[in-house]
């Protein structure tokens, strides 16, 4: 029998899946396409990192990724004003920049709300 669970967990913000399963040897590839089927297709939940330095003018904001079940790097996933998310590596000085020039334009947001 196999019991597959697929679902968002909200904590880390990727899809999590938990395969509970006791199969005939033939049976197994089938729940490991299964697995590398439906993984690819999890949004928000990054594998690499996107090569090269993303254009700060393009990022409307980010989301924090650690590196938990699933998702298994650390990243700061950036959203793009045409919906894309790109991975990146937060150990990289422009991530950095790119996350603090967020944070400084947040607080401007806010000041000038006041």
């Amino acid at each position: 029998s196999v019991c597959l669970c697929y679902y968002w967990n909200t904590e880390i913000n990727c899809w999590t899946i938990r395969v509970i399963f006791s199969l005939h040897q033939d049976s197994s590839l089938i729940v490991y396409l299964f697995i590398f089927f439906t993984a690819r297709r999890r949004k928000g939940c990054c594998q690499s990192y996107t090569g090269g330095e993303i254009p700060f003018g393009v990022i409307v904001g980010y989301t924090l990724q650690t590196p938990i079940e699933i998702c298994r790097i650390p990243a700061i996933i950036f959203h793009t004003e045409k919906g894309k998310d790109l991975c990146a590596d937060p150990s990289k000085s422009w991530v950095i920049q790119h996350v603090n020039r967020l944070g400084d334009r947040a607080v401007h947001i806010r000041k000038s709300q006041s």
